[in-house]
């Protein structure tokens, strides 16, 4: 994959990294299963784990661990990139805090 020249300060050309690396998993056989794996593995230890939150109570049995392993790692993945831009730990720990309410596994005393 080539990168074209661009002002990556722009919307555009951010997003268009992040999709460049995203079609590595459908297009390039040898970098693109081991993207894959690696992400999919990620959500399988997230949900190990919210199942054992579920096993020991402190979490609702209702919840949908996959869904929430799915977003979680959307959390994890998202957070790296805008990382990458926005050096303010205060605010992401906003986005990450906003997230983790919204899953109802943030409880701040």
């Amino acid at each position: 994959y080539e990168i074209y020249q661009c002002d990556w300060s722009s919307d555009v050309c951010s997003s268009d990294l992040v999709n460049c690396v995203a079609e590595l998993c459908k297009t390039n056989d040898e970098l693109g299963p081991q993207l894959e794996k690696g992400i999919l593995d990620s959500v399988a230890r997230i949900e190990t784990l919210l199942g054992w939150g579920v096993a020991n109570g402190e979490l609702d049995a209702g919840v949908d661990v996959h869904a929430q392993a799915l977003t979680l790692q959307n959390l994890f993945i998202g957070l790296s990139v805008l990382s990458k831009v926005v050096r303010d730990e205060h605010d992401l720990w906003q986005v990450a805090r906003t997230t983790l309410q919204g899953l109802d596994l943030l409880a701040e005393t």
